[in-house]
Formats: C-alpha cells, sequence, structure tokens
C-alpha cells in the first residue's frame, strides 16, 4: 500500500472516531433535589444570585474546555493509528503524550481556577463548607468514582481511581 492511501485510510479513520465521539448521548441534567445526585446550591445553601453567577462561571469553564478536550480526544486518536500502523515512529507517539498531558494540565488548571472563582462567590460560612468539600478530596460535584465500583472489596479497601484510558 502506498504512502498517500495509509495516509488518507488514516485520516478516515480519525474522522470516523471524531465522528463516533462527538454522536455519543449527552446524560440529561438532573433536577435540583434528586437523589444521587450532589447539588451543590443544596449543601451551600446558595442564593439563586449564586446559582445563577455559578451557573455562567461553569459554562464559561465549559467553553474554554470543549476544545481542550477535543484536541485530547484527537491526540489519542493519534496513538491508536500509530499503534497499529506500519510506520511506528516513538518519537512521535511521546511526542503526543507530551501535548496529551499539556492539556491534562491546562484542563486541571481550568477547573481550579473555576474553583477559585465560585469560591470569591460565596459568604464566609458557605466558604466553610466549600473548603472542607474540596479538602475531602470530594470536590464539587460528590463522591468519585462511579457507582458500585467498591462492590466485593474488603472494608477500607478500595479499587484505584477509574482513569479513561486511550
Amino acid at each position: 500500500m502506498n504512502k498517500s492511501r495509509l495516509l488518507t485510510l488514516g485520516l478516515t479513520v480519525l474522522l470516523a472516531f471524531a465522528i463516533a465521539a462527538m454522536a455519543q448521548p449527552q446524560p440529561a441534567p438532573t433536577p435540583a433535589g434528586a437523589p444521587g445526585k450532589f447539588m451543590m446550591g443544596q449543601m451551600l445553601n446558595l442564593t439563586p444570585e449564586q446559582q445563577e453567577q455559578i451557573a455562567a462561571l461553569r459554562l464559561e469553564l465549559q467553553k474554554k474546555n470543549l476544545p481542550l478536550r477535543s484536541k485530547l480526544n484527537d491526540y489519542r486518536a493519534e496513538i491508536k493509528l500509530l499503534v497499529v500502523s506500519d510506520n511506528y515512529s516513538r518519537s512521535k507517539v511521546e511526542s503526543l503524550i507530551s501535548k496529551i498531558n499539556d492539556i491534562r494540565k491546562q484542563l486541571m488548571l481550568n477547573r481550579i481556577e473555576f474553583q477559585r472563582k465560585v469560591r470569591n462567590l460565596l459568604t464566609p460560612e458557605q466558604r466553610t463548607r466549600f473548603d472542607a468539600r474540596i479538602l475531602s478530596g470530594k470536590g464539587m460535584h460528590g463522591k468519585r468514582g462511579r457507582p458500585g465500583m467498591n462492590k466485593g472489596c474488603a472494608p477500607g479497601m478500595h479499587h484505584p481511581p477509574h482513569h479513561r484510558r486511550w
């Protein structure tokens, strides 16, 4: 197979991955007070104005992160193609991994910036509860991990946190 056909095939597969990723159904928003869903507004007793401000900050964060997450998925797809390619290049894989790490760093910085902005909107009492939640490792969205993740474990034993692989 000549190089142009291989490149065309690779780009086609990459495009298919991108389309499939975008076509995934999005979870429906959970109404306030729904069981099983941590609601920051309830925990912190937010005013309607605070809720609106935080919703605007969340939208800003999502807009900032969307292109980063898209690029992250592109790089992961490129790595998959390189792994199965006859023209494997370790240096190219290392370069892509470095780019992935840069994006993950930026996503983390964006999330921390969001948390700081939210914290600045809170009263001293709300900040105390917010800080306790952050320091407990549960963040702003409740218990981390997937439901049922620790089933079958001995008391005190936990599975390692789930990290999305390539």
